[in-house]
């Protein structure tokens, strides 16, 4: 074996010219090196002597290369292997890159028919047929455009155009139309097609939508008494339809057509932006920002599902601030809409600054007083500086500091202010950043100052306050002063008395 192994190519292909296939299959069995050499020569074989069906798997694992080394050795493109040829399993595996490998084969006869081989039941199909029943609507229409025949009858005397019609998908229906069929053609998106518009089936235009037929769409969309705004059995508008199933063409079409609503309700009463930005569609959300009379300020999510909120909730929640940044840009959009105090969301800046999307935040801050920075959450009621600091984020911090309008001094359901919440997580950097703000009082630094530990940040309040006594010409806290501090100390000792945090 060491020998054979040390061979020069020509050399060893002369020997394997005196070898039996399976004595070659053997010998590339023995070592992944000759394996790898002697492939050319298995390559032949099975073209001269096994009937080309590696041609066969190529197709199953659309393997271009292997498919092409085959070919090149002159496999037979219509060899049947277990009753299908390559072009039928490129179709059953949607092999496309193989496929269309097969189809650019002069010799190939793309209507040849199948063989009982699987089940009686696929006699006598050619790849037309089969693409027809497996649903390949996007291959079939490719072996049309190759010259397959529409009309070649199985065993059952049905063509491919026949079955297309008997299974019913319409969008493979389609295909099989010509443009003299135009207009006779919309009968199977019609009830007469054998199908009744009830609850619990599909409306012709919804149908159209579903299967992406942009053609039987455009024809439907002519119609008179078109109903754009009929709901199917889940609730479904077209439009939605369309978002729901990313078709953006098909947003497209529906927004030329004179009688669109882009403010349509579905079942649960939402719009298509608000649910296209509840499920991240950025293309039709892009396309539907840009219809006239848009509402931006929508709050939908009112079904058994969704709680309630806005399309700039949903793209602030996952921090999309390409979407994030078309939104803003639409006249009259409310940055400070908090859903009637019950959206887990609440206020977007707050909501913003719980996800720690830094991004999102600047884009916020950027809209200066428009934006209600000191807005709260519903249940704590912290503002975003208040989420910032109490997590210890300090270039959050820094952004919302920024804010003209940024109140350092807000007190939250626990009588915390966004220093103090600093000083309890022992965040020294976000202190610092407070402190230097001009806004800051002197009664949140007392307050501070009685619960900071010795070390820098004691240091860093004490100094702060002594600076300000010392501009202010007060040597000492006031009595109303020493009143407000001393309620504020007995609201925190009854917080640590119940266990929400350790007095210092």
């Amino acid at each position: 074996m060491p020998h054979l192994r040390g061979l020069p190519n020509p050399i060893l292909y002369r020997v394997a010219a005196y070898l039996e296939s399976s004595e070659i299959f053997a010998l590339a069995r023995s070592s992944r090196n000759l394996r790898a050499r002697l492939q050319p020569a298995i390559l032949a074989i099975n073209v001269e002597c096994q009937n080309s069906n590696l041609l066969g798997l190529a197709a199953m694992d659309n393997d271009i290369d292997l498919a092409e080394r085959l070919l090149q050795r002159k496999a037979d493109v219509n060899a049947f292997f277990r009753g299908k040829t390559p072009v039928m399993r490129a179709l059953k595996y949607s092999s496309y890159d193989v496929l269309q490998l097969l189809l650019e084969s002069p010799t190939l006869n793309i209507n040849l028919q199948n063989q009982a081989q699987e089940s009686a039941l696929w006699r006598g199909r050619t790849a037309l047929h089969l693409a027809v029943w497996w649903g390949k609507t996007g291959l079939a229409r490719l072996l049309l455009s190759s010259g397959s025949d529409p009309l070649t009858t199985d065993d059952f005397g049905k063509s491919p155009r026949a079955w297309a019609w008997r299974i019913g998908r319409p969008s493979m229906k389609w295909i099989f139309v010509g443009p003299q069929e135009a207009g006779h053609s919309l009968s199977f998106y019609r009830p007469s097609a054998g199908y009744q518009t009830t609850d619990n089936s599909e409306l012709p235009l919804h149908q159209a939508i579903a299967h992406g037929s942009a053609d039987a769409i455009k024809l439907l969309l002519t119609q008179k008494e078109l109903a754009l705004d009929a709901q199917d059995h889940n609730g479904d508008t077209p439009l939605h339809l369309a978002v729901r199933c990313r078709r953006l063409a098909v947003v497209e079409l529906l927004l030329s057509h004179p009688c669109a609503d882009v403010n349509c309700r579905g079942k649960d009463g939402n719009t298509p932006l608000w649910l296209s930005t509840f499920l991240s569609r950025d293309d039709t959300t892009e396309r539907l920002l840009k219809a006239g009379g848009i509402d931006i300020n929508f709050v939908g999510g009112r079904g058994q599902t969704q709680t309630p909120s806005t399309s700039l909730h949903h793209v602030v929640a996952r921090s999309d601030t390409v979407a994030l940044r078309w939104l803003l840009e639409i006249p009259g959009i409310d940055p400070n809409l908090c859903v009637a105090g019950v959206s887990p969301f609440s206020a977007t800046a707050a909501n913003a600054a719980e996800n720690g999307h830094l991004e999102a935040v600047k884009l916020l801050v950027r809209q200066g007083e428009a934006l209600a920075i000191n807005q709260s959450t519903v249940t704590i009621q912290d503002t975003a500086l208040c989420i910032a600091a109490r997590a210890g984020d300090s270039e959050m911090v820094r952004v919302l500091l920024r804010h003209p309008k940024a109140d350092l001094n807000h007190h939250n359901r626990w009588f915390e202010d966004p220093l103090l919440l600093a000083v309890k997580g022992a965040h020294l950097l976000v202190v610092e950043m407070l402190l230097q703000d001009r806004r800051m009082r002197l009664t949140s630094l007392w307050a501070s100052l009685h619960f900071a530990e010795e070390g820098p940040i004691r240091e860093a309040i004490q100094k702060r306050v002594n600076y300000l006594r010392s501009r202010c010409g007060a040597s000492t806290p006031s009595s109303s002063f020493k009143w407000r501090i001393g309620g504020f100390l007995k609201n925190q000792q009854k917080i640590c008395t119940a266990g929400r945090y350790k007095l210092h």
